[in-house]
């Protein structure tokens, strides 16, 4: 049997002002499934302050910063 649980990946560009209206809804609904779960915000370089207010306010997302901007491919596939 394989282990069961979620991976939430998200990918971000300067979108910091989104976070506070997106996140909590999204923990409220892992908590709800159940499983175990974790989210990871893979970062194309963001210039607006969203990996800060990423680590900040929710220290158990796991965040991927990239030096370069590379577009949203390359992005969501690390």
């Amino acid at each position: 049997m394989y282990p069961t649980g979620l991976s939430v990946v998200i990918p971000n560009y300067n979108g910091e002002t989104l976070f506070p209206q997106t996140l909590p809804p999204l923990f409220e609904a892992l908590a709800d499934s159940g499983l175990p779960y974790e989210v990871i915000v893979s970062d194309d370089c963001s210039t607006d302050g969203s990996v800060q207010w990423l680590q900040m306010n929710y220290p158990a997302i796991r965040v991927i910063p990239h030096t370069q901007n590379r577009g949203f491919s390359p992005t969501i596939n690390d």
